[in-house]
C-alpha cells in the first residue's frame, strides 16, 4: 500500500480573535455531529477557493486511478479523476450524494456509483479498490473526547485498508490539520 497524505494550511490562522472564536464554535458543532447533521449540508458550506481545487488536482494527477472509493465524498470531488475507471462515492448525506460534482479536468470514464453509508462500517468486500480517498473527512469523525475520536478515525482507516487492493493507494487530505492533532492527540 502507498499512503499519500497532505494537509492544506489552516485558514483560521489569518482570522481575528472574534472570527477565530466563531470558527471554533462551528468546528465544535462539526466534531459532535451525528449522521443527521450532514443531511442539511449544501454547497454554500464548502469553500469557493479555486486554489484549493487546483492544488488538489495538481497533487493528485496520476495518483487516483483504477477503481476508486471516496469516503465522505460530499457533493464535490476535488481531486483529478482522469485515470479513474470506476468511482464509488460514500457519504452519510443523500442530499450531498445526489449533487456530486467533479470539479477537475474530467469526470471518471467508467461507472459512477453513489452509496449512502458510514466510513466506519464499509459494506464492500476485502480488496475491492485500487484507490481509497479521504478528502477533508477526518475532522468530521471527532467525538466528545480524544479516546472516542481516535477510535473513530482508527476504525475508518482500518476499513479503508481492508477494502484496498495490494499495492493500492490511500489518499488522505485534510483542511484542518491542527484540529486533528488536538482532537486525536497525534
Amino acid at each position: 500500500m502507498h499512503l499519500c497524505a497532505f494537509a492544506l494550511s489552516n485558514p483560521s490562522i489569518a482570522l481575528g480573535p472574534r472570527k477565530r472564536h466563531e470558527r471554533q464554535l462551528f468546528e465544535t458543532s462539526l466534531m459532535n455531529a451525528d449522521e443527521s447533521y450532514f443531511n442539511g449540508w449544501h454547497d454554500d458550506l464548502f469553500s469557493k477557493d479555486q486554489a484549493i481545487y487546483e492544488t488538489l488536482g495538481d497533487i493528485t494527477r496520476g495518483l487516483v486511478r483504477g477503481d476508486v472509493l471516496d469516503l465522505g465524498c460530499g457533493s464535490r470531488v476535488y481531486y483529478n479523476t482522469t485515470d479513474v475507471d470506476r468511482w464509488v462515492g460514500l457519504d452519510l448525506s443523500q442530499d450531498l450524494l445526489d449533487n456530486v460534482d467533479f470539479i477537475g479536468e474530467a469526470s471518471p470514464k467508467g461507472p459512477i456509483e453513489r452509496v449512502l453509508g458510514n466510513c466506519k462500517a464499509l459494506d464492500f468486500p476485502d480488496r475491492s479498490f485500487d484507490t481509497v480517498c479521504t478528502i477533508f473527512l477526518l475532522h468530521h469523525l471527532g467525538k466528545s473526547n480524544r479516546k472516542e475520536s481516535r477510535l473513530a478515525i482508527e476504525k475508518a482507516l482500518s476499513e479503508s485498508y481492508r477494502v484496498l487492493r495490494p499495492g493500492g493507494i490511500m489518499l488522505i487530505a485534510e483542511s484542518w490539520p491542527l484540529k486533528l492533532l488536538h482532537v486525536y492527540n497525534l
